[in-house]
């Protein structure tokens, strides 16, 4: 097979046992992906992810941290032994009196978007020890503001669709836009950065941005919107279920006077027959979407333009650039989906910037001999063939006839000629 550069993983932090479903569902080195070979395995991971969010959800003590998914959301973590409802800091609640009114209101539509994406968190007023009451959320969020010298207003439309770093403690800040502005020529390019992947500052620590720099960041931040697009079935459903549990928690607290363990614990029982119909319902959808695949492979040789989606390699800019020899790392059963429909969406400075990551000449690995010894790499081969600057030059449409690529017709030429 062909491989070119590592696949870059998505910059969320997940939990072991996540991590490795989610590269379950990745293109190996077999070039064989189509939508027979990488499809069913990704199907096949979001299915398993799906019964691994059930589990940590319901567990005794342990839920989920927010709600998001896809690349970089919520890590779901046990929270035993971690405190579940904390009092506000009434330093940091402090802050707030001492702001304009305008200020004010941007902190509470703060507050109620990261509510909103981070439902459980705000039930027990906590983030995995982080205080997480209105008025600690909202303070946050003026100091944020004030470390990027922005109003309050502005500061909320940078952050607007992910509020993830409103549950970072306060004390990590400057020493993550220290880093930030240490790889940035300008301020602007900071506030520039960080509207782009305004999550990068949340999940990313001070450390991994000097080593990343900014460029490898944004690849990171443009992949991760990619998955989480990919991932949005799953993502409702489970967004859906965690705000219905946090409702339950509060009313609980509030109606009741239960502890927020004891709230937590009573919502988790409730919910098992949910997740018992949920998850038949999601592996019989799953067994359909196999079964369609399987057919548009077989009839039409995959689902797009006669091509297989290879999950990630199809999305994946350094799969789909091509090498200075014209040598893509994309197999020839796979569907280019970003040189087909994401690049062309692109600025000039945007598909520059992804030509960073175009693969060395000398990266092909098709694997070794049982020697060790590293096998050379034949394009006119099944298993080694794959895409050219030639072929993705043309217009998908021209697929949809079954034409052969460079490689295939290198391999045909050669089959017919006995193999001289």
């Amino acid at each position: 097979a062909v491989a070119g550069a590592r696949p870059l993983r998505p910059s969320g932090r997940w939990p072991g046992s996540a991590a490795r479903l989610s590269r379950a569902a990745w293109c190996g080195s077999s070039g064989a992906c189509g939508a027979g070979g990488a499809a069913w395995r990704g199907l096949l991971a979001c299915g398993l992810a799906f019964v691994l969010c059930r589990r940590c959800s319901l567990g005794p003590g342990t839920t989920f941290a927010g709600a998001g998914g896809g690349v970089g959301g919520p890590a779901l973590k046990p929270l035993v032994g971690q405190p579940r409802c904390r009092p506000e800091s009434t330093a940091m609640a402090a802050q707030l009196p001492a702001s304009s009114a305008a200020d004010v209101g941007a902190a509470e539509e703060a507050y109620q978007i990261w509510r909103d994406q981070f439902p459980l968190a705000a039930a027990r007023r906590d983030y995995y020890g982080v205080p997480c009451g209105p008025a600690d959320v909202q303070a946050r969020f003026l100091g944020l503001a004030g470390q990027l010298g922005l109003p309050a207003a502005e500061a909320l439309e940078m952050f607007r669709k992910d509020m993830w770093v409103l549950g970072e403690p306060e004390e990590k800040l400057p020493e993550k836009l220290e880093a930030l502005r240490s790889l940035a020529a300008s301020e602007e390019e900071v506030l520039d950065f960080l509207r782009a992947a305004p999550r990068a500052i949340a999940t990313t620590s001070a450390k991994e941005m000097r080593q990343r720099g900014l460029d490898n960041m944004r690849l990171r931040a443009s992949v991760g919107d990619i998955y989480e697009t990919i991932t949005m079935p799953l993502r409702l459903v489970v967004m859906q279920s965690t705000r219905s549990a946090a409702a339950e928690i509060e009313e609980q607290i509030a109606s009741a006077g239960a502890s927020t363990e004891a709230a937590v614990a009573n919502s988790a029982k409730k919910r098992e027959g949910t997740f018992e119909v949920l998850t038949v319902l999601l592996f019989g959808g799953l067994a359909g979407s196999l079964v369609w695949l399987t057919y548009m492979d077989a009839t039409y040789g995959g689902p797009i333009h006669g091509r297989g989606v290879c999950i990630p390699a199809s999305i994946i800019p350094s799969y789909n650039i091509p090498d200075d020899e014209g040598n893509a790392r994309l197999p020839c059963t796979c569907a280019p989906v970003y040189k087909w429909y994401i690049e062309p969406q692109m600025t000039v400075e945007q598909k520059e910037d992804m030509l960073n990551s175009r693969p060395q000449v000398g990266s092909k690995n098709c694997g070794k001999l049982i020697g060790g010894e590293k096998k050379a790499c034949d394009p006119r081969t099944v298993g080694a063939c794959v895409w050219t600057a030639e072929d993705l030059a043309k217009d998908p449409e021209t697929w949809d006839r079954r034409e052969p690529t460079f490689w295939e017709r290198e391999r045909l030429k050669l089959e017919s000629s006995g193999g001289t």
